[in-house]
């Protein structure tokens, strides 16, 4: 199994069970006292606040010449790779 492929499976495997948790919740914990917010809320924003920072490492990647990792599919680069090779291959 592929480093990606772990990920992608423990990503899944881990954001069902959170979810599950989540909803088992019983109702007097549906609201968090010192925000007085919603539990759910507050999980879609810490998984925001997850996706900006992968948005960030991108951005730090790209500006330092790094690759960028292919977590959530292809990265740019690996789409410019794969339409460089479709074309020589073309050729």
């Amino acid at each position: 199994m592929t480093n990606k492929e772990f990920f992608s499976s423990n990503w899944q495997k881990e954001t069902k069970r959170t979810l599950v948790a989540v909803k088992a919740l019983p109702t007097e914990m549906n609201t968090l006292d010192y925000k007085q917010g919603k539990m759910m809320d507050m999980y879609w924003t810490l998984m925001f606040d997850t996706i900006h920072h992968r948005g960030q490492l991108s951005t730090y990647y790209r500006s330092m010449g790094v690759r960028n990792p292919s977590i959530y599919g292809p990265s740019a680069e690996d789409i410019e790779d794969r339409i460089a090779a479709a074309q020589a291959a073309s050729n």
